[in-house]
């Protein structure tokens, strides 16, 4: 049934992306030496978002009917960083994969939740006008309408001050196993202002695998495409769009990627091209599974390059509650794209400026 060779792909990646930084290293998840961040970030969580604002790290996630952040001045504190509930939704709603963002000298927070019918998904969005997440108040602003029935994994793009929406989406009613990545305009932060349009499907075979286990969402086929992120490329030209695909259980879970020209129409499946393998996958023998869903973070001075994704650590499929986000630099390649190397399971280096 796992016809796709990940051996193959995985040359393939490693022939083409730069190799992870190197130096003393110390024990995962010691913290002995302040020279590297703490690997896992936090201690449990999936979904995960940094955002690097005046010299501090917001590290903004969700547990089922809430949403909190944490705030520290270095990476490797982030872990023991204590955790302030900014959102608490009052009812049994769950709230999935909140990301922070700061845009229009405001704070938004875009999640997915259901509203009591667990058939349907809606993004929501949160906002705060204080300089700091942490000051003020937040303020459920408003709750945007697709058109498609389960909406999930909201990101934002800014070309320009022309705001993009990007998310998940399933037209599926009940059990769900088909999940293209959407796309669509909007005239300010909350308000939709064009159709939402699908833009990247899962046709690979690599974006259509699924675990093996004792349940029915193991065992059911998935073509299944989520948590889209894009940033651009060295030069500006390009909008590179990362996306995960496959069945989060399985070993076969990763990130894949597609670009388009930065002054296309980016809610036209037309203006996106996919590449033909994953850029980022589980390596062979590791015992990180279901590593994915990333979101990119730069350092103070734009140089230091990191992003965030989420992995079990041990089998999935006979543990679900190891799931955490880990941390990993990058750089940029030849061709102005990010080399993101493979998973490592190692602390990962903290940025010069960290250091003094």
């Amino acid at each position: 049934m796992k016809r796709f060779n990940i051996y193959a792909a995985l040359l393939l990646l490693l022939v083409s992306t730069a190799a992870c930084n190197s130096g003393k290293k110390t024990d995962a998840g010691n913290n002995t030496d302040c020279e590297y961040a703490r690997d896992p970030l936090i201690r449990l969580g999936s979904s995960p978002c940094l955002t690097f604002f005046e010299g501090k790290y917001y590290y903004c996630q969700s547990s089922y009917v809430k949403v909190s952040l944490r705030c520290a001045g270095k990476l490797n504190e982030l872990y023991d960083a204590p955790e302030h509930t900014i959102f608490y939704s009052g009812k049994d709603h769950q709230i999935s994969a909140p990301r922070l963002y700061h845009l229009d000298d405001a704070w938004y927070i875009y999640y997915s939740s259901d509203d009591g019918d667990l058939s349907v998904r809606n993004i929501h969005i949160l906002r705060n006008p204080a300089r700091s997440p942490l000051e003020g108040s937040w303020e459920h602003k408003a709750v945007l309408k697709t058109g498609i029935i389960k909406s999930v994994h909201p990101s934002i793009l800014d070309r320009d001050g022309q705001l993009y929406l990007f998310f998940s989406g399933s037209t599926q009613k009940e059990d769900a196993t088909i999940w293209d990545i959407y796309c669509c305009s909007l005239s300010n932060p909350w308000t939709i202002s064009s159709r939402a349009e699908s833009i990247i499907s899962a046709r690979l075979e690599w974006e259509c695998q699924w675990a093996i286990g004792d349940t029915e969402q193991d065992i059911t086929p998935k073509r299944e495409v989520e948590a889209p992120v894009c940033i651009y490329s060295k030069d500006k030209s390009k909008v590179l769009l990362y996306y995960a695909a496959s069945e989060f259980l399985s070993q076969y879970y990763c990130e894949g990627m597609a670009f388009s020209d930065a002054s296309a129409d980016l809610t036209k499946a037309a203006s996106w091209t996919k590449l033909p393998n994953p850029v980022f996958i589980q390596k062979p023998g590791s015992n990180l599974h279901g590593t994915g869903h990333i979101s990119f973070v730069d350092g103070s001075d734009g140089e230091d390059l990191y992003f965030v994704y989420h992995a079990f650590n041990g089998d999935p499929v006979v543990n679900r509650s190891n799931r955490c986000p880990r941390i990993q630099k990058w750089s940029w390649d030849e061709n102005g794209i990010p080399a993101l190397g493979t998973p490592d399971s190692g602390n990962t280096p903290l940025p010069s400026w960290e250091q003094k």
